[in-house]
């Protein structure tokens, strides 16, 4: 099976975070008017005796934990919606 679309954001996101030389930005400074931050960032000091601030790494936990909860909800959505039409095909 083919899952290029999973990884498209990825890709895309990498794409509009690299730095062109030939307009001076990358595609999202463009976009948006300021530097993306990245997700690693949050993860790794910039510098090898920088302190990471766990904060970040928490709001990140945090955000991942209710983007899981999300999904779940999703795919219970997708589930009830996909059963219901199967009802509402079986009545008429």
């Amino acid at each position: 099976m083919n899952d290029e679309d999973e990884h498209l954001f990825i890709i895309l996101f990498s794409y509009r975070t690299t730095y062109k030389v030939v307009i001076g930005h990358t595609p999202f400074q463009l976009v948006y008017g300021l530097h993306p931050l990245l997700p690693t960032m949050y993860l790794l000091p910039s510098k090898p005796n920088e302190h990471v601030d766990p904060k970040p790494i928490k709001v990140l936990t945090n955000r991942l934990s209710k983007l899981e909860k999300l999904q779940e909800n999703k795919l219970i959505t997708h589930d009830l919606v996909a059963s219901n039409q199967w009802n509402r095909s079986l009545c008429h």
